[in-house]
């Protein structure tokens, strides 16, 4: 299995001009230091054998050079695949999602609050 070590990072919180209140990541060092980000929707396709990430994301900050997009989208995915692993080797993974059953369909309600503003992951 590949290692995926997790980059320094703190988590920031976002007031956007739509009145939104946002929560996410910012790299405190690396080639995409600075990089301000949140991700939704993560989820594995493909098989067991050869899994494939697929995420959704927004960028915080303006990116200039538009070559440096798939770096990004690569970068932001070994950031969430670190975050599994971490959270894998420390038995803290939390799941939450749908329940499909014959009578009905039941949401998980399942929250917890992870970090403060400004820590980093451990």
């Amino acid at each position: 299995m590949i290692d995926y070590p997790l980059r320094a990072h703190k988590i920031v919180e976002l007031d956007m001009s739509t009145g939104e209140h946002v929560i996410a990541c910012k790299l405190t060092e690396g080639p995409f230091e600075g990089l301000v980000f949140s991700v939704s929707h993560v989820e594995f396709q493909g098989t067991m054998e050869k899994p494939v990430l697929k995420f959704d994301y927004i960028l915080h900050v303006d990116i200039d050079d538009e070559s440096k997009h798939e770096a990004i989208r690569n970068e932001i995915g070994d950031f969430i695949m670190g975050s599994i692993q971490r959270d894998m080797k420390n038995n803290d993974v939390v799941m939450g999602g749908k329940h499909d059953s014959a009578d009905d369909i039941q949401e998980s309600n399942d929250e917890r609050v992870v970090f403060e503003e400004g820590e980093s992951l451990p």
